[in-house]
């Protein structure tokens, strides 16, 4: 039948612990139509079975796309800026000017640039700037489409974690 064997594998939980293990197993997994064979670690917590990637997609629980080959066209550039007049209005740029202070030991990131999936010629109107020298901090543009009309912003998660913070306390009633 089903026996439990001696395991050669060292785990780790995701903050680096070792987790101890009872020995490993081979079992039979069904899921809808498909049935394939696999090893399971087996482990003394109570917790919830956690199963790899390639397991899930072994079983048709995801699919991975490593490409894409067709793009479908949502809609031509006209016609987002008649849908979205708000997007040509301005420059896109506020008034005044803020420097973010930056931590000294920080390094710069660049990210790859993302697709867009419509294009926007958003550089004629001011929207974004292009840059063509080499600088330390490139974020990644992430396109949000919001119920009236189409957001661009940008992936602030690096800057953010280097930016030194001004703080502004706020009023207290007696301060008013």
């Amino acid at each position: 039948m089903f026996e439990i064997t001696d395991s050669r594998k060292v785990l780790k939980s995701y903050t680096g612990h070792k987790i101890q293990q009872i020995g490993k197993i081979r079992l039979p997994v069904v899921f809808k139509d498909r049935e394939i064979c696999k090893t399971f670690e087996i482990i003394i917590w109570n917790m919830d079975n956690i199963i790899s990637g390639d397991f899930a997609e072994s079983l048709n629980l995801v699919k991975r796309i490593d490409r894409i080959d067709t793009i479908e066209e949502i809609a031509k550039p006209n016609e987002l800026l008649h849908d979205f007049p708000e997007l040509v209005k301005t420059s896109g740029t506020l008034p005044g000017e803020y420097r973010l202070t930056i931590a000294e030991n920080a390094k710069g990131v660049v990210h790859a640039p993302r697709r867009i999936p419509a294009a926007i010629n958003m550089e004629e109107n001011v929207y974004i700037t292009k840059v063509e020298e080499p600088t330390e901090w490139v974020s990644s543009m992430v396109v949000a489409v919001k119920k009236d009309k189409v957001r661009i912003c940008i992936d602030p998660k690096d800057l953010n974690e280097v930016i030194q913070r001004e703080n502004y306390p706020l009023k207290t009633i007696e301060d008013l």
